[in-house]
């Protein structure tokens, strides 16, 4: 492919408003090039008076005059995902979604029909806390308004912890900051779904900070402690940015318990993902979607690997279930017979079982720029990543003893043959099994229970270089669309499958006529 086209397709500004929301798969982000443009223009317009309500064409309110005047700009900072606002134009952006939310406040319906498909919004990690703090508390009263409901701890979760976090980082309040957060850790129902932990998290980091401003240092020790073991039994709950953030902009890290705790810098970039981290990561109830420790989790009795949280879920999941619980209670009885033939055996036999059943940290992330599933979600569902591995037992992870020689991406309409082939079932039966998965996956309560984390289904098909192992495996794995828009895009992926040595190769199907799918969309 022209390089141009690639690098061109890496750093596209993303547009994003939130999980909830989908955009036309035809909208395209105004030409950057115009957005700077118009962001030139706002240094001059920043200097001049404001004009009074009246002065401007029609009456307008300034906000949707300056809306009127530079529409690429406006438009470009409230369709892009923040993290892709270059660095040059960040300050323009914020002073129009400034402007945009005064309009919004000012601006009759009438007025503003013209300008407006939905309700704008400020992100709070601009890091501008105070600002954010703001902007928040509209956007709280507006939903009380509307809502009839004055407790947004029940409504809108989401909502209520960017208030408490922002409150925090502005340090305006500290009493009301602890309370806030206080009532955010003590609920552990709060925003229920795989979430939780992550809020609950979040707000003991910041609530541990508003502590030992308070003078409360023996509370604040108790949660830092408790931090410091979480962070490190889940080393890869949370991603480098969300990290980076929580531990370098509201506070000096050099002085912060938790992250010097942790080993600082050194932890934030070498952190390494064990089998035990990878399996804890992993523990969530199959059918609700549900984590310790909200609810306690018991495995399958059967199988004695499939999670669930209580009996009720695990009647309801039993439809999807049973077919991998009786593969997996074969798989045990393998194991045995695998013993018999000798010790490299049955540990071979072991470490295919920990590959295919626990995906490494970032894998999920290669595939998903494999699939080009942040240009197009659905792909998904209509394609497949073909992932050819080899055993190599001298490795000291057990997770990395399955060495990944080729992957590919194609179509499943054009991989029916080699699909079936490699799991040694019919083209047709191949396709069932895809389709079942994807109605089992479409059908699960716990597309209900993540709520506003959209998941989209990743399907990869892993399998021995040698054929003659009979190791193949079809997993069908997920991200959450909001882990789409926030990804930076690569197309340099390959060199992170592997832990050492060189990445894969391109893997080519039977006959070659079916090229590699990753850039044809």
């Amino acid at each position: 492919m022209d390089p141009a086209i690639v690098s061109a397709f890496q750093s596209a500004p993303r547009a994003y408003l939130g999980d909830m929301i989908t955009l036309p798969r035809d909208y395209r982000m105004p030409d950057l090039s115009l957005v700077r443009s118009q962001a030139a223009e706002v240094i001059q317009l920043a200097r001049a008076p404001t004009p009074r309500q009246g002065e401007t064409i029609d009456s307008l309110p300034p906000g949707l005059w300056y809306r009127y005047k530079l529409p690429r700009l406006f438009e470009f900072s409230y369709f892009c995902s923040v993290d892709d606002i270059p660095e040059d134009i960040l300050p323009q952006c914020i002073w129009s979604l400034e402007w945009w939310i005064r309009a919004l406040l000012e601006g009759s319906d009438e007025q503003l029909k013209p300008f407006t498909k939905c309700v704008e919004r400020s992100h709070p990690q601009i890091n501008l806390p105070l600002e954010a703090l703001y902007h928040v508390r509209c956007s709280m009263e507006t939903v009380k308004e509307h809502g009839g409901e004055s407790d947004i701890f029940h409504t809108s979760p989401g909502l209520y912890i960017s208030h408490a976090i922002c409150l925090a980082r502005a340090r305006i309040d500290d009493v009301e900051a602890k309370t806030a957060l206080s009532r955010i850790i003590q609920d552990i129902t709060f925003d229920a779904g795989s979430g939780t932990i992550a809020h609950h998290v979040h707000a003991k980091v910041y609530l541990a900070r508003v502590l030992r401003r308070l003078g409360e240092d023996d509370e604040a020790q108790e949660l830092e402690a408790w931090l410091v073991r979480w962070f490190k039994k889940y080393p890869h709950k949370f991603k480098n940015d969300i990290l980076v953030g929580m531990f370098t902009t509201d506070i000096d890290p050099a002085v912060d318990p938790v992250f010097t705790g942790l080993g600082g810098f050194k932890w934030l970039d070498h952190r390494k993902a064990t089998l035990k981290t990878v399996m804890r990561h992993a523990r969530y109830c199959q059918n609700c979607g549900a984590r310790e420790p909200q609810v306690k989790l018991l495995k399958c009795l059967q199988c004695q690997h499939t999670l669930y949280c209580s009996k009720e879920c695990q009647k309801m999941n039993w439809r999807y279930h049973k077919k991998y619980c009786k593969d997996a209670t074969e798989q045990s009885k393998r194991i045995a017979e695998f013993e018999k033939i000798g010790a490299s055996a049955a540990q071979q036999y072991r470490d295919w079982m920990d590959t295919r059943d626990n995906i490494m940290p970032g894998m999920i992330e290669c595939f998903a720029h494999a699939l080009g599933l942040a240009h197009d979600e659905s792909r998904g569902r209509t394609h497949i990543v073909l992932q050819e591995v080899e055993y190599v037992p001298s490795m000291k992870s057990r997770l990395d003893r399955f060495r990944t020689t080729r992957v590919g991406v194609f179509k499943q309409e054009d991989a029916w043959k080699d699909v079936g082939s490699i799991l040694r079932l019919d083209p047709g039966e191949a396709k069932m099994h895809i389709r079942d998965m994807l109605e089992a996956f479409d059908q699960r309560p716990m597309q209900e229970q993540v709520g506003s984390q959209t998941l989209i289904p990743i399907f990869n098909l892993v399998f021995s270089a040698k054929r003659s192992d009979g190791q193949a495996y079809l997993r069908m794995g997920m991200i959450s669309r909001k882990e789409l828009v926030l990804m930076q895009r690569r197309t340099d992926w390959r060199r992170d499958i592997n832990v050492e040595g060189e990445p894969p190769t391109q893997f080519k199907l039977r006959g070659g006529k079916n090229p590699d799918a990753e850039f044809i969309f």
